[in-house]
This record gives structure tokens, sequence and C-alpha cells, in this order.
């Protein structure tokens, strides 16, 4: 069974956002991000979409090779921290600023679940944001 080197995976850290609204204000609350250590690409490659016809709607991909670890199991629209490290409260907490938002935003957004024959792999296409877009 094929799995990735150690030295390969990096540090990523998962949180979503929910919003609700307080009269004509909506406030973002967000979970404590969850730290994984996971093997991400470093882009999506022209074979792979020359391949397989189709044009990607995400950046980059998260791999899970099965047995490597399986607590890894984001939705889609999860907020990301993958070439950033979110500023951590002593609870493990977002810091937030004065708007109610992190001082450190997430740069991706969890795009698409992808799925393999055998389900011996799991990946996750991810693509960069702007927070404002959020």
């Amino acid at each position: 069974m094929a799995r990735s080197a150690g030295k390969l995976r990096q540090n990523i850290y998962v949180t979503k956002a929910t919003e609700t609204r307080s009269g004509i204000d909506r406030v973002r609350t967000f979970t404590k991000p969850v730290k994984y250590r996971l093997s991400v690409s470093a882009t999506v490659g022209i074979p792979k979409i020359f391949n397989t016809g189709i044009l990607p709607d995400y950046d980059r991909e998260i791999t899970v090779f099965k047995g490597q670890f399986t607590g890894f199991d984001a939705d889609e629209g999860a907020l990301l921290y993958v070439d950033v490290t979110p500023e951590l409260d002593e609870n493990g907490d977002l810091v937030l600023n004065e708007d109610n938002e992190p001082t450190v935003h997430p740069d991706y957004v969890l795009a698409r679940k992808l799925t393999t024959a055998r389900h011996q792999i799991a990946r996750y296409g991810i693509k960069k944001v702007d927070y404002g877009e959020i």
C-alpha cells in the first residue's frame, strides 16, 4: 500500500465558519481549528488537466492515503490554513480582532471532495481564496 513520506506532509489547520444575523448585522463564528499533518500538492498539474479533459476548479490537492490517517474528513466549504499558520490563544481558539475576524486569515477553502475507484486514497481539491471573498 502506498503512503506518502512523512517529510512530504505539512501542517494544515481546518476550521468552519458559520454566520448568524443579529439585527441588521451578521456575526461570524469559527470552530476551534484542528491541526492535521497531510500531503498537499504544490499545484494541480497541467498533464492532469489534459489527460482528463476537465479543467479543475481548485488550485491544489490534499491527499490522504488509507491507513495513514483516517480522522481527516472535512466538508466542502471548510476554511484551511495551508501556507499560513493561524494565531491561536491559550485554549487553541482563533485570536479574533475587534471586528470578530481572525487576525490571520485562512488562505484556502475546501472546494471539492474527490474519490478513487478503490477508496485507497482520499483526495480533496482546495482553492486559494482572498479572505474577503469568503
